[in-house]
């Protein structure tokens, strides 16, 4: 996947629609670092705290560690994730947005 990212032409918009816990973001991280390509994590806090009161509070496993992350939008959005006790699956954001009629596509561009 780091390939085929600094293969991508330079204008082209990178997304990673990942788990929003600290496997999550270290996998965005670490795709960042090794294609040399920064690109926009989804879910972003703007829609965490829209969905806040509909995704459960979980802690997982791991916690949310903001040193082992490079770049300010990774290390917010792990403060986030700690400070609301929050951690969640991608199928859960899909589920919470469709249920409120939010068009993903509309959301992310």
């Amino acid at each position: 996947m780091a390939a085929w990212l600094k293969s991508a032409p330079v204008s082209c918009r990178w997304i990673h629609f990942g788990d929003f816990d600290p496997d999550g973001l270290a996998i965005f991280d670490r795709l960042s670092a090794a294609s040399g390509r920064d690109g926009e994590f989804f879910p972003n806090q703007e829609t965490l705290e829209l969905l806040h009161s509909d995704l459960t509070a979980w802690q997982g496993v791991r916690s949310f560690r903001e040193d082992a992350l490079r770049g300010d939008q990774l290390k917010a959005l792990a403060r986030w994730g700690a400070d609301h006790k929050l951690q969640a699956e991608q199928e859960q954001v899909l589920y919470q947005l469709r249920k409120r009629g939010v068009n993903l596509v509309a959301l992310l561009f």
